[in-house]
């Protein structure tokens, strides 16, 4: 018995990356809200067994939370190389 790949999309629910949405709203907290709303709304869609509108918000959260944690990132490490700058100067 050979299973297609759509068998086995379908036996598993997008995931909703929660703790990436989190982390994003850490790091920077506007594109961070907009994933944690994405994320709600992927669980909701995987609760109502809509599995199109579950995939689709699944790929968006994924997209603005790693969006968020590399911009979160990079204006934190910018901002402490310009504190460290400002402080080993004097």
């Amino acid at each position: 018995m050979v299973s297609t790949a759509f068998e086995i999309l379908q036996d598993k629910p997008p995931r909703d990356h929660m703790c990436l949405s989190i982390c994003a709203l850490l790091l920077c907290f506007p594109i961070g809200i907009v994933a944690l709303i994405f994320s709600l709304q992927t669980r909701h869609s995987n609760k109502w067994n809509n599995r199109a509108l579950a995939a689709e918000t699944s790929q968006q959260v994924y997209y603005m939370a790693v969006l968020g944690i590399v911009l979160g990132s990079i204006i934190t490490f910018t901002i402490l190389i310009f504190l460290m700058v400002d402080l080993f100067s004097r």
